[in-house]
């Protein structure tokens, strides 16, 4: 199942998918087990069976041996560039749910929920906006998905 929130984890389990994540962050770094397993807060047995499956996909890859192994972000990798793009697939959602919002309304993805705002002008289209919003993130994930509509309150 798609998750927005960690759309790697959608292709690859949750913590390879976390690990190839921090590659990401740092394309050009030598990152050592042990420092996978301090910043995914992991122990170093979960972080070494992550790495043997990211580097026998060819994804990352390793250099040295034994307790001195560095591994790095395999760049040239065909499948580099759409992962990439695959772990940007949160901020292109909430690009695409901005762009929806027109005249006034905003839109919060939080927690599996899209929470709508209307201004007060247009309170009578929150059924159509709510209908509209569950239709365009069916198309864009293939999956269903909670939508609270709110109207906003005029201050004085």
């Amino acid at each position: 199942m798609f998750d927005p929130a960690a759309p790697l984890s959608s292709l690859l389990s949750r913590t390879p998918a976390r690990v190839y994540e921090l590659f990401l962050d740092a394309p050009d770094s030598h990152l050592r087990p042990t420092q996978l397993a301090a910043e995914l807060q992991l122990d170093r047995k979960t972080i070494h069976t992550a790495l043997k499956k990211l580097s026998g996909l060819g994804l990352v890859i390793q250099h040295g041996t034994g307790r001195h192994n560095t591994f790095t972000l395999n760049q040239d990798h065909v499948m580099a560039g759409p992962l990439r793009q695959i772990a940007d697939a949160t901020t292109e959602l909430e690009r695409r749910l901005r762009a929806l919002m027109k005249h006034g309304w905003e839109a919060e993805l939080k927690d599996r929920t899209i929470h709508l705002t209307a201004p007060t002008e247009r309170a009578h289209k929150t059924a159509t906006a709510t209908a509209n919003t569950k239709r365009n993130w069916r198309a864009w994930t293939g999956q269903d998905i909670d939508v609270t509509c709110t109207t906003r309150v005029p201050s004085c």
